[in-house]
């Protein structure tokens, strides 16, 4: 796998925490951070090495830039004094405008290795009537194919100490104690499994026999990472869903751990046949006995019953959701609720509307309002109020921690109504912190 790597970021003062983001979760090497696929969807262009970079310069580059207007009235002169701007541009082969709202949407076609984000920074000082989007620059195309880009939710692949087994050829030194597991949550009853010192962990994605995951492996990943093991080893069971004898020989004996610990009701392998006794032909196995006080179907239970303060009792870190803001629609700007969004994959079924809730940004904790949705695609939206705060975070890192139900979600017949339903909501949350200081 590759460790350089091209990543195409956006223009704006949020640029810096996105990059801070892919460099404190990874092992990439940076080397071209102008420009950025949709906003943060994550798409990223590996690379590896520079010189690789010129096979991607062999088409126009495609930017759409959006500038918000501070009065819509100034759009048609504005226009005009913008088309006599770029036509000094050169390397500007065609431009397009589209106004929406107060938002004017430049498609331009430029020559390669034009600086765009120069071109941006051009219009905002010479056009004062134009305000600064973050996140103001897309570009399409690039001359990039789909199966060279990779999206932030596969970013666990290049975490640090990460080692994916399916892809691993050679022996691996230096491993003393291997705990194995799912590890879909890390609840109380892993906390003997994962005591030892000197620990690696194992763990399986894509498992035929798990259904409703919490979320998605680089959420699980990312968990794991947080125990501050020696090594986390991955093994893609869609890529080879092998028997336990086979696992063994060919990936268990490669670590050659001294010591194997699982649970007592462990199993692995083609349709789960391999068990303990299958490990204790190889290795020294250490069994920690099942607790059904922490089993991961209870605590599962327990969320789809919204008692997110037992689910916490009974997890090793606060159940949250986690990932990047994104720009959503801004309906709740509108409204007075201005949303801090952010989408996570899940297969799991959760409720569907408010909750108060603790949210978590650059390690600062406030409190906040929270309102779940379904997605297509196994995806959630997670849209966030947070209470008496107004700082520009697109872009950062934020991680949503759930403590009470509110409401389920509902219809509300016109915009009044809705704001009405949001301002109960509130003042719902209010109460529930009220009562959480206390």
């Amino acid at each position: 796998m590759q460790k350089n790597i091209l990543i195409i970021k956006p223009y704006g003062s949020d640029n810096n925490s996105f990059l801070q983001y892919i460099e404190n979760e990874t092992n990439f090497k940076l080397f071209c951070v102008e420009k950025l696929e949709e906003d943060f969807k994550g798409v990223m262009i590996f690379c590896r090495s520079k010189d690789d970079l010129k096979k991607f310069k062999n088409k126009n580059n495609e930017y759409v830039i959006n500038f918000q207007l501070e009065d819509e009235s100034h759009y048609k002169q504005l226009n005009i004094d913008i088309k006599k701007f770029i036509s000094r541009e050169k390397n500007i082969l065609s431009v397009k405008f589209l106004f929406n709202e107060n938002i004017l949407t430049l498609k331009i076609v430029t020559k390669y290795n034009y600086k765009i984000c120069g071109f941006v920074k051009n219009i905002l000082d010479n056009f004062d009537q134009i305000q600064k989007l973050n996140s103001a620059i897309r570009v399409k195309n690039c001359g990039v194919k789909l199966e060279n880009c990779i999206s932030i939710d596969e970013l666990w692949k290049f975490s640090k100490n990460i080692v994916i087994l399916n892809d691993c050829k050679k022996s691996i030194k230096d491993v003393k104690n291997l705990a194995i597991g799912e590890f879909d949550l890390i609840h109380k009853g892993h906390e003997k499994l994962l005591k030892e010192k000197n620990l690696s962990i194992l763990t399986f994605i894509h498992n035929p026999n798990k259904k409703h995951s919490i979320f998605n492996d680089n959420y699980k990943i990312n968990q794991l990472k947080k125990l501050n093991s020696h090594k986390i080893f991955i093994y893609d069971i869609s890529k080879e869903n092998i028997s336990a004898k086979k696992f063994i020989e060919t990936f268990l004996l490669k670590i050659n751990p001294k010591k194997i610990i699982v649970g007592s009701d462990f199993k692995f392998g083609h349709n789960a046949k391999g068990n303990i006794n299958s490990l204790k032909k190889y290795f020294s196995v250490e069994i920690i006995e099942r607790d059904e006080n922490y089993s991961t179907s209870k605590i599962k239970d327990l969320i789809l019953k919204n008692k997110f303060n037992d689910v916490n009792k009974k997890l090793c870190h606060d159940f949250l959701f986690e990932g990047l803001i994104v720009r959503g629609k801004q309906l709740g700007r509108t409204l007075g609720f201005p949303t801090a969004n952010i989408i996570m994959k899940t297969e799991f079924p959760f409720i569907n509307g408010s909750y108060y809730s603790k949210s978590i940004i650059n390690n600062k904790f406030f409190d906040s309002m929270t309102f779940i949705c379904s997605k297509k695609n196994n995806a959630i939206l997670i849209e966030t109020f947070i209470f008496d705060f107004n700082q520009n975070i697109y872009g950062k890192k934020m991680q949503v921690i759930p403590l009470k139900f509110i409401r389920k979600k509902e219809k509300f017949k016109n915009i009044d109504e809705l704001i009405c339903g949001i301002k109960r909501d509130e003042l719902k949350a209010k109460e529930f912190k009220n009562i959480n200081k206390k």
